[in-house]
């Protein structure tokens, strides 16, 4: 492990260079876009924290992204508009004044998360395998299109990465050395995490447990024939001085939680209690992955997930140099934590699967922007190999050859721009809709351009099946008529890529009914324009 001072004037500029990069790819689609399907409604809870002091809306989903996102807005003056539906209420927010930089500011309040996960990344890295592996892991991460997709948007994904990733590194050192400036930077942390989003209390409690349990096995083993009480309790249940500091890192993250959530205060079986909104939304998810989601994943309509669709979805949505980087970057980490027996070598690795091993599972199956941690763990992995396939291999001709494949696969990443989120890699091949929808090809993005391809092609009225959850008559687009399953459509029809190919989903009575037909009597007539990477242009005679 490498001391984290010290740290090259080049690797600061390295860092500095590829997140500069980075955010000014991401900011230049923030013209390009029409507001995506859940912009909207976190634009709504924050601003009714900030503005009103209550967070109603949907407690689900908590507040520290949704503020961050409103923060913007609220400073530029705009407030709550005292609608009682969130998808009503999003709209109204977002159109009350000029909707494209209302939009822009919300979008910039997910930046600083963009440039945090960054920073765990470089610095994790360079704590590992040094200061070249840093910059080519924060490379990788900063060129990463689904990457680049979250932290364009206003929603909540990216930020649970930073802090989920910020999580596990300050666990780590904590561990390592449970002082109490890094207990505080632990209950801090921590609170970041869970307030971030809800998803994380699970990806941070399989992961914790992993490592603890790794910690606790290497060190049972090493005391020898030592009595396994003392095993479990040095390693596993931690050291009398981690005990200690628990009563720092306990009180600072309640109170970080409770600030977040504006020191809200319910009954809790007729007894004032602190934080019910947390409990209830902690309820809310766990009833919404029980009751499933409409989805969409190799050719079939699902409402309760698939096994394979979050495996499917990475080998898909990760580029193949970044792939190819990090899982051998996984493969060098578990032998180098095998032969040093270094269980922070571990610890990226072992987060990485718990994200998995709680997703794969779970119902609701709407976009790999539910495991961006993987790409994260990735990144820092492809560092790693990147220096060690340089060092290993020092003929020209092999490096050259290095070079251009890694010049090859950065293209392949960048050159989607804007359009990082409907981003497929080479093994998609030509149709990726057939594969995956939803947020990872088609989120409601592209009511700009529809506007302006209808204005180019002198088109003055156009029916329209559109997924999202802006108002398209508030982009300009003349619209006819909205379709439902059954409708007689003629003239020109825009259809969305999700509706196209999953057809309508309704939620009745808790149960979720599929109608994958909706639009097959589409398959008779020819796509006149495709508009960006999510909607088609029809033209039904």
């Amino acid at each position: 492990m490498n001391s984290p001072r010290s740290v090259p004037l080049w690797s600061r500029l390295g860092f500095v260079l590829c997140v500069a990069i980075g955010a000014a790819r991401i900011i230049s689609t923030y013209e390009v876009f029409s507001e995506t399907f859940d912009e909207g409604v976190h634009i709504a809870a924050g601003m009714e924290l900030l503005d009103r002091g209550t967070f109603t809306y949907e407690p689900k989903h908590p507040p520290l992204s949704r503020v961050a996102v409103a923060l913007g807005p609220y400073l530029s003056g705009i407030r709550s508009q005292g609608v009682k539906n969130i998808w009503g209420e999003g709209r109204a927010i977002i159109h009350a004044e000029n909707a494209d930089r209302t939009l822009f500011l919300a979008r910039l309040g997910v930046l600083p998360f963009f440039i945090l996960a960054a920073f765990l990344v470089w610095a994790w890295t360079r704590r590992i395998a040094g200061d070249g592996a840093a910059v080519v892991a924060v490379a990788l991460f900063t060129t990463t299109p689904p990457i680049l997709a979250h932290s364009s948007v206003a929603t909540t994904d990216i930020g649970m990465l930073a802090t989920l990733l910020g999580l596990h590194y300050a666990t780590m050192l904590w561990l390592e050395s449970p002082t109490r400036g890094r207990s505080v930077w632990l209950g801090v942390a921590g609170a970041a995490a869970l307030t971030a989003k809800l998803s994380s209390v699970a990806f941070f409690g399989v992961g914790l447990l992993l490592i603890l349990t790794l910690r606790w096995w290497w060190g049972r083993r090493s005391a020898g024939n030592e009595a396994s009480s003392t095993g479990f309790a040095r390693w596993l249940t931690l050291t009398p001085e981690h005990l200690r500091r628990l009563l720092i890192v306990g009180p600072v993250a309640f109170v970080c939680v409770w600030v977040v959530y504006g020191f809200q205060v319910g009954t809790l079986r007729g007894v004032p209690f602190p934080l019910t909104t947390l409990i209830q939304g902690i309820r809310d998810l766990a009833r919404h992955n029980g009751l499933g989601h409409a989805s969409y994943f190799l050719g079939q309509s699902y409402s309760d997930g698939h096994v394979l669709f979050f495996p499917v979805g990475l080998a898909v949505k990760t580029p193949l140099t970044l792939m190819a980087l990090g899982l051998t970057g996984v493969a060098l980490l578990i032998e180098r934590t095998r032969t040093s027996r270094n269980w922070q070598l571990a610890v990226p690795l072992l987060a990485a699967f718990a994200v998995l091993a709680v997703s794969v599972p779970a119902r609701i199956n709407i976009g790999v922007r539910h495991v961006l941690p993987l790409f994260a763990v990735l990144a820092i992995c492809g560092g790693v190999a990147a220096v060690w396939a340089w060092r290993e291999w020092s003929r020209p001709v092999v490096r050259g050859a290095m070079s251009l494949v890694a010049a090859a696969g950065l293209w392949s990443a960048m050159s989607v721009h804007p359009d990082y989120l409907a981003y497929f890699n080479e093994l998609a091949g030509k149709h990726p809709e057939r594969i995956l929808a939803d947020s990872d090809l088609d989120w409601g993005q592209d009511l700009r351009r529809l506007r302006d391809t209808l204005q180019s092609r002198g088109i003055d009225s156009v029916a329209i099946a559109y997924f999202g959850s802006a108002t398209p008559e508030m982009y300009g687009i003349p619209v006819s008529h909205r379709y439902k399953s059954g409708d007689q459509v003629k003239g020109w029809f825009a259809v969305s890529q999700t509706r196209r190919v999953r057809g309508d989903a309704y939620l009745r009575d808790g149960t979720w009914t599929m109608d994958p037909d909706t639009f097959a009597w589409l398959d008779a007539h020819p796509v006149e324009a495709r508009i960006g990477k999510s909607l088609l242009l029809y033209r039904v005679p």
